[in-house]
């Protein structure tokens, strides 16, 4: 984890302007005391943000359990949700592109781990840590009596690896009408319109392309039997909620 910092002196990390520099000094266990205020602010990919926040809630010690307070920056499809989970009640969750709150002390978010002084050991397991929100959103409305199967089958496309990461959906056609099962798409971006172009929308259930957010998301991912999803944030968003996911690599 010490080594990890070096990321900061990447070339990437130098180009692509990561975070908003607030201009306070590293969070450091030594420096904290009751009535701090500590901004955690995500750095990398939703994948990345979701794996990481488990070092905030309340099962881990570390940041947070010297009385300070913890606001959160998070990529904007990840606030709402992380603001409704009950394991994120003591943090104040932001969305990123808002005002930065006052601060006394920063830290980037996949620097945590070093700070808590994680060992092979000692990596935070507790599951689920994300749980679907019930206060603002509606029932997925999923047939309790089938097996319900969501898929992913497609990552961003600009990422830089997509080409080892996403599949096609062509690829899946023969598995979907299993009896007793029903599918449901969580792919969104340009690959939902395979749905269309290869005529399985009575086989497919498009659920993905209305999804707002990740709380939205959290509450069809509540209620289905089994994920299965290339290597997107929808495989790390399971293992948060702690629901069984298949990962295709």
């Amino acid at each position: 984890w010490a080594d990890y910092e070096a990321r900061w002196q990447t070339r990437r990390f130098k180009d692509e302007g990561r975070g908003r520099d607030p201009g306070k000094p590293r969070w450091t266990a030594d420096a904290v005391k009751d009535g701090t205020t500590v901004l955690v602010q995500a750095e990398q990919g939703l994948g990345d943000t979701i794996q990481f926040c488990r070092y905030l809630t309340d099962a881990v010690d570390g940041i947070g359990k010297s009385g300070e307070k913890i606001v959160l920056e998070v990529q904007a499809p990840l606030a709402r949700v992380l603001q409704r989970s009950p394991n994120f009640s003591k943090i104040t969750v932001i969305p990123r592109g808002t005002k930065l709150p006052r601060c006394d002390l920063q830290v980037p978010l996949l620097s945590l781990p070093r700070l808590c002084g994680t060992e092979m050991d000692s990596i935070p397991d507790h599951c689920p840590y994300i749980i679907a929100p019930t206060d603002t959103t509606k029932p997925s409305g999923l047939r309790r009596d089938r097996l319900n199967v969501g898929l992913c089958w497609a990552g961003k496309p600009s990422h830089k690896n997509d080409r080892n990461r996403s599949s096609a959906l062509h690829h899946f056609a023969s598995l979907l009408d299993l009896p007793g099962t029903d599918f449901i798409s969580l792919q969104k971006g340009p690959a939902a319109q395979d749905i269309q172009d290869l005529s399985l929308a009575p086989l497919l259930r498009d659920m993905g392309s209305g999804f707002r957010d990740f709380a939205d998301t959290a509450v069809v991912l509540r209620d289905l039997d089994l994920i299965i999803t290339v290597d997107t944030s929808v495989a790390h968003f399971a293992g948060a909620m702690a629901r069984p996911v298949w990962v295709l690599l």
